[in-house]
């Protein structure tokens, strides 16, 4: 965290000033009503500080790392800790283990750890981390493309720096790439530093070596340095530094670039505005060179156009009513049939929600959801809304209706149902008891049980013709309720879908305007990272 800010000494010319403001302005149930509740009255606007510039460089950081832009998110990363942590340590990566040797040379303690981990472990691909320690210690961790060594150096302590020693220079001399196991299709990790120094060799070879590596870059010279070792040769411009190694000249030079910029007495090392300003000016670089595509309402290449959604909300609409018109004459209904009632009158609400789940929209609730999800993705959505970007907007009528069925259309059908057979069930038993009283009045047997079979054919005659307009009332206002969803969801696929392309054009503005502040946001940063004094 950065240090906190020394607040202002309050003088007594300022006391004096507002002791003389106060007693200028009397408090305000001494001022009269229309001073005080005034309306036209113009005040000055509330004194809002400015952030402290830590906050300002971080939200910057943070948005380039939603928006994509500003190189590897590595780097960013790299330079959010910076910003966060109270003297952040300074990563530097020396490629050549030769040269840190003659740099640090008579420090005790680390240069066997180093030559054994160069022996043993020194493979393509992976690294050593090199941290102050009370003793010297190397350990692996199982995975881990770096080994670490503390060693009691003073230099790491004083300087507060980390040294990454490779054997290779990754094509972005500032992201170093390992690979943590030898297995084909590994993935690679990136490791971000803040300086680079690159030693390609001695002689011939040092020269080719060097030249293998240089390549066109932004980096600025205090950055990434290429030292080579040449017999009674010592030179340097803004990117080479010849040496000779085995005399130990030019080694001084070496290393008062590898430790500039990693101690400060401000409240940012050099070494960190460095990086931020590579960030900023490589995010600025990419929103000026941008085309006009990023400027439009979100698109999947090759994705779909307003014409095709809107031939795909047809289509969806059409096969849904198919879905409802057949799910109405399917077989399942046989098995709420009048006779059944007799011995499963008890059963009539699980058949009846089993039918419903079965058969109701299933397919077309499906599709309606993958509909939503085109719309999402073509970005017909709804751009102030914070939800959307949690989760899928999609409509929920189909679910609604048949959970408005299945709580209160079923069990209305299930009480009728039982009503129905009570009813004829107790006609049936009227008729046999007085078909009996008949025989034991002498009534003929057969004229007491004619009498009998009419009242139970009657009975259940009146059950079929009850419970079968039942159902079809049932069936139709289940029907009428699919209708309903189909209508709703359709409404809402082409409000989403014209909500879209109306606002296309404003979205494009706003985008626009989101572009310019942050380059104004890039500019600002830029300068704060420029500035001595910060």
């Amino acid at each position: 965290m950065p240090p906190r800010l020394p607040l202002p000494r309050r003088t007594s010319a300022t006391t004096t000033t507002l002791f003389h403001r106060t007693l200028s302005r009397p408090p305000q149930y001494l001022q009269p009503y229309s001073a005080v509740n005034s309306t036209t009255s113009i005040e000055a606007p509330p004194f809002t500080p400015s952030p402290h510039p830590h906050e300002q460089l971080k939200h910057i950081l943070t948005t380039l790392s939603t928006l994509g832009h500003g190189g590897s998110p590595s780097r960013i990363e790299l330079a959010l800790r910076g910003l966060e942590q109270k003297d952040a340590p300074v990563r530097i990566v020396v490629v050549g283990s030769d040269i840190l040797t003659a740099i640090f040379g008579g420090d005790e303690g680390w240069s066997g750890e180093l030559k054994e981990w160069i022996a043993q472990g020194g493979k393509p691909g992976r690294g050593l981390l090199l941290r102050f320690g009370t003793y010297p210690k190397l350990t692996t961790l199982a995975g881990s493309p770096l080994s670490i060594l503390t060693a009691p150096m003073e230099v790491l302590r004083t300087n507060n720096i980390e040294i990454v020693v490779t054997s290779r220079i990754s094509p972005d001399p500032l992201v170093l790439l390992f690979q943590p196991t030898d297995t084909p299709g590994a993935r690679v990790i990136e490791y971000p530093v803040h300086k680079t120094l690159f030693y390609g060799g001695s002689g011939a070879e040092g020269v080719a070596r060097l030249l293998e590596t240089i390549t066109p870059t932004m980096y600025r010279p205090q950055q990434v340095l290429r030292v080579i070792s040449l017999p009674g040769v010592v030179a340097k411009n803004e990117h080479i530094q010849v040496i000779d190694l085995d005399r130990g000249q030019g080694i001084e030079d070496v290393r008062s670039w590898l430790l500039a910029g990693t101690t400060t007495s401000n409240t940012l090392k050099p070494a960190i505005k460095s990086l931020l300003h590579d960030i900023f000016t490589s995010a600025s670089h990419e929103l000026s060179t941008s085309t006009t595509s990023t400027t439009t309402p979100t698109r999947i290449e090759d994705g779909d156009t307003p014409e095709t959604l809107a031939s795909a909300i047809i289509t969806w609409s059409h096969t849904a009513h198919l879905e409802l018109k057949t799910s109405a004459e399917s077989q399942e209904w046989r098995k709420l049939e009048w006779w059944k009632l007799l011995w499963r009158v008890d059963d009539v609400g699980n058949v009846s929600q089993h039918i419903v789940t079965s058969t109701f929209l299933t397919q077309s609730e499906e599709d309606v959801a993958f509909l939503a999800g085109r719309l999402f993705s073509a970005g017909y959505n709804n751009p102030n809304s914070l939800e959307l970007e949690l989760q899928l907007d999609r409509p929920m009528y189909i679910q609604e209706k048949r959970n408005e069925i299945m709580t209160t259309l079923i069990p209305n059908l299930q009480a009728t149902a039982q009503k129905y057979l009570f009813s004829s069930l107790s006609t049936s038993a009227l008729s046999a008891a007085s078909s009996a009283l008949l025989y034991l009045s002498d009534v003929p047997l057969y004229s007491a049980l004619t009498m009998a079979a009419v009242g139970t054919v009657g009975s259940v005659r009146w059950l079929q013709s009850r419970w079968m307009r039942e159902k079809r009332g049932f069936q139709e206002t289940v029907r009428e309720r699919g209708r309903e969803a189909i209508v709703d969801s359709e409404r809402w696929a082409w409000s989403k879908l014209k909500e879209g392309i109306k606002t296309e054009v404003g979205e494009g503005e706003l985008e626009r305007e989101k572009i310019e502040r942050l380059k104004s946001a890039l500019r600002d940063g830029i300068k704060l990272c420029g500035e001595q004094e910060y």
